[in-house]
This record gives structure tokens, C-alpha cells and sequence, in this order.
């Protein structure tokens, strides 16, 4: 048992590098890039030289009668120059969100073009929104902010980094994450040798309390690092944080469940007191 208390707090880091990687198409050296543009899946053309996000009139059509695309995200006129120096006329709009391989970037500007064959065109404005872009070798790599992260991305990573952090085992105690939409568990079982004695019975009192103190050990991990943990869980769209105990003696088991909502935890702030901690905890 102190071994486990031990491994919980111990403190974990945990960081991963992801990058979107986009090789030329052989034929014609085109960088074709699968979007979603206000969640409907269209290809782009990624052009070096091009400053903003073109689409045809075809596309502007469905969006709006899908209700993807309102009056309020329609701006103005204006006139663009076509690779042969001919100067045409346009509408700027602002496209609400383009989603590239789980990142987002929201507010892009873009310009409907009037013809209805018109290639979808990916400037370095709005890649440069999501991170870093490199083109080399007929490769098109980025580098994503943090801040570009969809939910489902953020929520995957947020699975993948606390299964590792909290995640033990040993001979006596079992610790596993649960996951699902707005709801992590942190379930543990603890199993006691039984003595030759037969006064070793705890009581629920004492069941309650052994279980509070490792909540406290394993909640010191999502609030370590400056609260990088609980910004994940946040982000992720976790609302919810239980913690569940089996406690196991002879033939007898006992089953503890705790609850405490994430946006209460991360207002305590990173310095964890575990008196105000259990005031926020509530036992189901």
C-alpha cells in the first residue's frame, strides 16, 4: 500500500509531438488536403501562392442551404487577380471553422469564386493558423498549435496521458481510467490479506477515510505541472471526475464511489489542500 501511494505521487510528464504530414500527388506535384469546412468533407488544393481560402460557388450554394453558411458571415465584394493577371470579382465570407486531420482553426476568411468548377484553394493564411508549415522535398508537413486541438483529438490525448499517469499494479491494488464523453473514472481495487485474527475488520468509517487519502494522492497527479492534466480534461469536455473503490477482505467486498466536478477542482487552483479538496468531493 505504500508502495502505491509512493507511485502516485510521484510526479509524470508525459509530451507528444504531432505534426499533419501531406506528400505531393505524383502526377502534378498538387498537395490535395481532406478538410471539413463548417463540417462538411471537401478537398483543397493547397497553393504556395495564394495568401487566403478560395471556394467556388458551387460549395457557397450548399452551405447555404444548409444553413452552414448565413447572411452574417457574408462581408463584401471584392476583386482578386488569377494566375494569368486577369481581375475578377469575388464575395468575402468568413468560414466559421476548417478542420484538417482532428486540428480546428475557427473565423477563417475566404472568398467565393464565381465559376462553378472553380478549384478549392488553401492559402498559407489559414495553415499558418493551425502551426508552423514546412514544405520540402514534395512534402507539407505542419506543426500544430496546442490550441488547434479538436475535442475528439484533445479528448483521445487527454485518454492516452492519464491512462499512463494514473494506470498501476501490483500484487494487492489495480488502478484503471474509464472514459467516456464528458466522464472520467479513476477506478481502483484494493485487495487485504486477511489475517489469522478475527478482530481485523475495518470499519466504513475507516474504509472512507483510507479511501479519501487516495483520492487526495491521485488527484495531486491531475493538478501537478501547473494544472496541465486538469487544462486537458477541461478541454476535452470532461465535466465529471469519479473516483471508485473496491476494497476486497476474505470473501467480503466493499464498493466506494466519489465524485467531484472538474470545473470545481481546477477552481481550487494548482496549490492542492486537502481539507478544501474534500469539501467539493461528493460521495455517491
Amino acid at each position: 500500500m505504500k508502495q502505491y501511494l509512493f507511485l502516485l505521487a510521484f510526479m509524470i510528464s508525459y509530451t507528444s509531438i504531432s505534426q499533419i504530414v501531406i506528400d505531393a500527388n505524383e502526377e502534378n506535384d498538387i498537395f490535395l488536403i481532406p478538410c471539413k469546412v463548417n463540417g462538411v468533407p471537401l478537398d483543397f488544393i493547397f497553393d504556395t501562392g495564394a495568401t487566403n481560402v478560395s471556394i467556388s460557388i458551387t460549395e457557397a450554394n450548399f452551405l447555404l442551404k444548409n444553413g452552414l453558411l448565413d447572411e452574417t458571415d457574408i462581408k463584401e465584394t471584392v476583386r482578386y487577380q488569377i494566375a494569368n493577371g486577369e481581375v475578377k470579382e469575388g464575395t468575402k465570407i468568413n468560414l466559421r471553422e476548417i478542420e484538417i486531420q482532428g486540428y480546428v482553426i475557427n473565423n477563417i476568411t475566404a472568398q467565393i469564386v464565381y465559376e462553378q468548377n472553380a478549384p478549392l484553394l488553401l492559402g498559407l493564411s489559414a495553415l499558418n493558423k493551425i502551426g508552423k508549415v514546412v514544405l520540402e522535398n514534395k512534402v507539407l508537413k505542419i506543426y500544430p498549435k496546442s490550441t488547434v486541438f479538436s475535442k475528439e483529438k484533445i479528448f483521445n490525448n487527454t485518454r492516452e496521458i492519464l491512462n499512463k499517469a494514473l494506470s498501476f499494479r501490483d500484487e494487492t491494488t489495480e488502478t484503471n481510467c474509464l472514459f467516456k464523453e464528458n466522464f472520467l473514472g479513476i477506478h481502483t481495487k484494493v485487495t487485504f490479506e486477511e489475517p489469522d485474527y478475527e478482530y481485523f475488520k475495518p470499519t466504513i468509517d475507516e474504509y472512507d477515510r483510507k479511501s479519501k487519502d487516495y483520492i487526495f494522492e491521485q488527484t495531486k497527479i491531475l493538478v501537478q505541472n501547473n494544472q496541465v492534466y486538469l487544462k486537458r480534461i477541461e478541454n476535452s469536455g470532461i465535466e465529471i471526475i469519479a473516483f471508485m473503490y473496491d476494497y476486497k477482505l476474505g470473501e467480503k467486498e466493499t464498493k466506494f464511489i466519489y465524485a467531484v466536478a472538474s470545473k470545481k477542482l481546477i477552481e481550487l487552483g494548482p496549490t492542492l489542500n486537502q481539507n478544501e479538496f474534500e469539501k467539493i468531493l461528493i460521495k455517491q
